[in-house]
């Protein structure tokens, strides 16, 4: 994905956040630093605001950025090179994988940007393929594959195991990778104050202007797996001595932390209100 398509999905979440919370957008200006200028109803008041949006991720330690979101966008790239390898072989093309990865390689895979990762996921494609095609798979037959030929060096580094399938008068379906699909869902109050603290640093060199208010936006968005905090909140420490201290530094007037798909968010700066109520995006960020 793009920077273009990046920053599109971001004021997407930030515009859709304002709907979640029932406030009229009157207008809105894309902007780097903060991340977008609104103009907004609020409870009847006419406001300007500046908001900044940051993503949340289950699986990352504090600060760092999230293996399990590399790892989806890597898999995105070889599920499309599989794709188009699959619509010229009508063999395989009632056959799916299920490619389970080894634990130590996932650290090693590329940011799915770089030109590095679009080629292994070419060649890694490239292989998956030529192991479908040497299989003996019935139409509605499993198989299960662990040992690799020299041949497939890739598989044979990155690879765990990968479940072949039949999928009878089904065609072109998707290859999935287990570990692209699969996180611990939950929120903890301890990551949400280093994410402000982290935030906090940069806020000197922001140029807000002549806003109102300022936001600071934290939202466990749904795009993967990897992006959901989950519905249990009452498990979360929301009163944490470091998270109250990091709110009161950071230097922003308010500061959200949203669940776009367990549809809750709670003003952790200055309110503390939490807000539950059924809501649907209109479209999948992913």
């Amino acid at each position: 994905m793009d920077k273009k398509s990046r920053k599109s999905i971001e004021i997407r979440i930030i515009r859709e956040f304002q709907s979640f919370m029932g406030c009229k957008v009157l207008r809105m200006t894309s902007n780097e630093k903060p991340d977008a200028f609104m103009i907004i109803e609020e409870a009847g008041k006419r406001k300007k605001v500046g908001v900044e949006h940051t993503e949340y991720h289950v699986d990352a330690p504090p600060g760092e950025s999230s293996l399990g979101k590399r790892t989806y966008g890597f898999w995105r790239l070889v599920q499309s090179s599989i794709r188009r390898r699959v619509r010229q072989r009508p063999k395989i093309q009632h056959m799916t994988g299920l490619v389970f990865l080894k634990g130590n390689k996932k650290d090693c895979l590329p940011d799915p940007e770089t030109s590095q990762a679009k080629n292994l996921a070419k060649d890694l494609a490239g292989e998956l393929v030529k192991l479908a095609l040497d299989s003996k798979l019935a139409p509605n037959g499993k198989q299960t594959i662990r040992k690799f030929l020299d041949e497939s060096p890739l598989l044979r580094d990155y690879v765990r195991k990968v479940e072949l399938a039949g999928t009878g008068s089904a065609r072109c379906v998707s290859w999935e990778c287990a570990d692209a699909n699969v996180s611990s869902i939950g929120v903890s109050a301890e990551e949400i104050a280093v994410i402000i603290q982290n935030k906090a640093k940069k806020f000197p060199k922001y140029k807000w202007y002549d806003v109102s208010e300022r936001w600071l936006l934290i939202s466990a968005s749904g795009a993967t797996v990897f992006n959901l905090a989950g519905a249990r909140t009452e498990h979360v420490d929301w009163g944490l001595r470091e998270l109250l201290d990091a709110c009161s530094s950071a230097g922003v007037d308010r500061i959200f932390f949203w669940d776009r798909a367990f549809n809750w968010y709670k003003e952790v700066w200055p309110s503390g209100r939490l807000v539950k109520h059924e809501w649907r995006a209109k479209k999948s960020l992913a």
